[in-house]
Order: C-alpha cells, then structure tokens, then sequence
C-alpha cells in the first residue's frame, strides 16, 4: 500500500507543478493588472457612488 499513495502523489505533483507553474505566472501577470484596476475602480466609483449618497442625504436630512 505504500507503493500506491507514493505513485500517486508523484504523479500528480509533475502534472500539478507544470499547470500550476502556467497559472501561477499567467494569474500573477493578468490577475495583477486586472486586480489593480478592478480594485482602484471599484475604490474611485465606490466612494464616488458613496460620497454623493451621504452627502446628498446629510445636508437634506439637516435642512430638514
């Protein structure tokens, strides 16, 4: 039994290591770029979206 959990994870960390080593880099690259510019939107709209909300309803709620 020894023989066939060895073989197994042999196995599986060649062809892991190859697919993993392309995502890595390839993730790592695009995710990169792609999470960069999805955070800094996302940070710039949100508190765009956010900001005009609140202040919009604080001085409306106050004058009120």
């Amino acid at each position: 039994m020894t023989g066939t959990p060895g073989t197994r994870p042999a196995g599986t960390e060649l062809s892991g290591t190859e697919l993993s080593g392309s995502e890595l880099s390839g993730s790592e690259l695009s995710g990169s770029a792609l999470s960069g510019s999805a955070l800094s939107g996302t940070a710039l709209s949100g508190s765009a979206l956010s900001g005009s909300a609140l202040s919009g309803t604080r001085p409306a709620g106050a004058d009120r």
